[in-house]
């Protein structure tokens, strides 16, 4: 018995008595014959079935408790006061991905943010991007220097990851008092600075971490933000989402919603823009992970 060229089963019959001259019972009860042959196969395949189900409900419950486990990476407050507001957003791909965005308290007047972009979707891009978390969150306060938070991120991942994959990375931290914000892009998509009508995009800093041994050049920016200004933070799933007619939202979409609702709060301008590439997308669906970050310097 065979579903297309793949044997299900086999079904042994024989004659009852070879030497009597009549008609073989085989031939006689082949109606019987296809009848039993057919409820076999049902029977096989229904077995098979409710394993295949109960292998997928179980997977599908340890996918449920990763992504849980993943959300918990995630900062759960962001703050709100009369220095900074911040807001994020995070939509997975798949039910876990490899998209990441921080925020880290380092004093009353000090703080540090990153987003983060690991190459690849899935599980494997969770994991590294799980241990990116932990690292970064263990060197942050201790290294003296972005530029040396960078080097040893990348040393970690090239041991971790092997070359097999990389990460980008934007990495900044913030003085409240002196307004001075420090930074480095590792690769990263350019988060924009916005500072009353125009936009400055961020690139300096050095190449993607985890393919290089030792980064060809890293650059460390420092520069002091006007009162209200506003920071957007993005991977690259927002600016390289398409429509039905292939067309990307682009750098030009995110900067159109940003400034149609600059005066907004930050928490509203993230919706908004998720808003935007929701109605800009159309019946496509989300191509990669998704991830905003937004800081309102006040």
């Amino acid at each position: 018995m065979f579903h297309k060229s793949r044997p299900l089963a086999y079904l042994l019959l024989g004659d009852f008595d070879g030497e009597k001259i009549e008609i073989s019972p085989i031939i006689k009860h082949l109606n019987f014959v296809q009848t039993l042959t057919n409820v076999i196969i049902v029977a096989i395949e229904n077995k098979r079935l409710f394993k295949a189900n109960l292998e997928q409900m179980a997977i599908k419950k340890e996918m449920e408790l990763a992504s849980e486990m993943q959300n918990m990476l995630f900062p759960s407050q962001l703050p709100n006061n009369h220095k900074i507001e911040v807001a994020a957003k995070y939509i997975p791909h798949q039910q876990i991905g490899g998209d990441y965005y921080d925020f880290i308290q380092l004093s009353s007047e000090e703080f540090a943010f990153c987003i983060a972009d690991v190459s690849g979707k899935g599980v494997p891009a969770a994991l590294l991007m799980a241990n990116f978390q932990a690292s970064l969150r263990a060197l942050i306060k201790r290294t003296a220097s972005l530029t040396e938070l960078v080097t040893e991120l990348n040393e970690i991942i090239i041991n971790n990851a092997k070359r097999e994959k990389f990460i980008t990375v934007f990495v900044g931290k913030y003085n409240s008092r002196t307004r001075n914000l420090q930074f480095i892009n590792a690769g990263h998509n350019p988060p924009l600075l916005l500072v009353g009508h125009q936009f400055k995009q961020l690139f300096k800093g050095s190449t993607i971490l985890g393919m290089f041994d030792n980064l060809p050049s890293i650059t460390e920016k420092n520069m002091i933000l006007p009162h209200d200004t506003l920071l957007i933070c993005y991977t690259d799933g927002v600016t390289e989402q398409t429509n039905l007619s292939d067309d990307e939202f682009g750098i030009e979409g995110l900067e159109y919603s940003i400034l149609k609702n600059k005066k907004s709060s930050t928490p509203k301008i993230i919706s908004e823009i998720i808003e935007d590439l929701n109605n800009f997308k159309e019946a496509n669906s989300y191509s990669d992970d998704i991830a905003l970050l937004g800081l309102h310097f006040k």
